[in-house]
């Protein structure tokens, strides 16, 4: 019983991860860049900060889960899958973070060009960040699945 309550929350934590990060990708970005500039600029701020808490607890919940079950099934994919989220961390903050910072205005101004270019760039990295999220979602949906 407290395996299928883990792995309920496991799954639910990491498709809730992936569901946010694929919405952001398919919509939010899109979106973005067929505003202006600066409305995207504007816009950047209030995502970031209402998507970032959310996605750092669901997708720290899921990677727990996915430990504790490989642990307790010994069926260690579900580590795999946790491993494979947590490739999702060093991404968002080597790769991800730095681009995020002069959007929100951290690091510097800059001018209308160099954001379009920035907001190109976000959406690429989002894109691998999307598939760092989305991978294991469904690996832990298949572990579910086909026991």
């Amino acid at each position: 019983m407290t395996n299928n309550i883990i792995e309920f929350i496991t799954i639910l934590t990491a498709g809730l991860t992936a569901g946010t990060a694929l919405y952001i990708s398919l919509v939010i970005h899109p979106a973005w860049l067929k505003t202006s500039t600066k409305s995207a600029v504007e816009n950047f701020a209030p995502v970031f900060n209402g998507s970032f808490a959310s996605q750092a607890s669901f997708s720290t919940i899921s990677i727990l889960g996915g430990i504790a079950l490989g642990v307790l099934t010994e069926q260690y994919l579900w580590i795999l899958g946790s491993v494979l989220m947590i490739i999702n961390i060093p991404l968002t903050k080597v790769v991800l973070m730095p681009v995020n910072n002069i959007l929100l205005g951290k690091d510097g101004d800059f001018d209308e060009p160099k954001a379009t270019a920035l907001f190109k760039k976000w959406g690429n990295i989002q894109w691998i960040r999307t598939s760092a999220v989305l991978i294991p979602f469904i690996l832990f949906l298949c572990l579910s699945i086909f026991k």
